[in-house]
């Protein structure tokens, strides 16, 4: 069994004063659904799924302005943005702010294809 996975990620920057976006697609096959575990695990629980939503909804995210939008404590939105990236769903950024260092997430990975086919061996 093979899953193949097509990942689209848009890209939005500045181009000589123009916004712009760019769509860039990387693919990565995993060979067995073993192997998928770590992508499945990320997939399987409603709150990672609505910090996946939300994120593609409204661009990067503090941790904190994602827990406080879901209703779910600091301790709950840790964990499951570990496993969201630990997938690569997820990117997890480090910036400075008014209140010392702050975490500010995105989704890397808006669009997702899954095709699932028997290989023959």
């Amino acid at each position: 069994m093979c899953v193949e996975l097509l990942y689209t990620k848009v890209v939005s920057g500045r181009n000589r004063g123009y916004n712009t976006e760019k769509e860039h697609s990387m693919k990565r096959v995993i060979r067995s659904l073993r192997d998928g575990l770590p992508l499945f695990k990320a997939l399987a629980s409603e709150t990672r799924i609505a910090i996946l939503d939300l994120l593609m909804k409204e661009g990067p995210m503090r941790m904190t302005a994602i827990a406080e939008s879901l209703k779910i404590t600091g301790g709950a939105i840790t964990s499951h943005v570990k496993l969201l990236n630990e997938a690569g769903l997820l990117q997890i950024e480090q910036r400075g702010g008014k209140h010392g260092i702050q975490k500010v997430c995105s989704a890397s990975v808006p669009n997702i294809t899954l095709d699932v086919r028997e290989s023959k061996a």
